[in-house]
């Protein structure tokens, strides 16, 4: 349906991440946060509403390339420091680049 995915969008926005000394809400480390539909979706009809009341972007892709809707506002939950301690750790996340999948018995 064309109101798909901005729950887990604006759940972006958030990101809760925890600081890595206490287990309370340390902030988010995505700068934007877009919602991605193909064409043809109808998500453009919600794009007042989503302009008006929420800093996510929204995008509509085909097979000719994208089009941003709506230019996303700078995400409120940011926190500078938490986002510097995501970048300089990114090799952490090397382990999720090589999916090793087993077949089914």
């Amino acid at each position: 349906s064309y109101y798909e995915g901005i729950d887990q969008a604006l759940a972006m926005c958030k990101n809760p991440i925890s600081s890595p000394l206490s287990d309370s809400f340390a902030g988010s480390v995505f700068d934007e946060v877009y919602i991605v539909h193909p064409e043809g979706s109808e998500i453009e009809r919600l794009a007042d509403l989503l302009q008006l009341c929420t800093p996510l972007g929204l995008v509509v892709v085909n097979h000719r390339g994208t089009k941003e809707i709506v230019k996303p506002k700078p995400n409120p939950f940011l926190s500078q420091e938490m986002k510097s301690h995501f970048l300089t750790r990114l090799e952490t996340l090397e382990a999720y680049t090589k999916f090793r999948v087993n077949p089914v018995q």
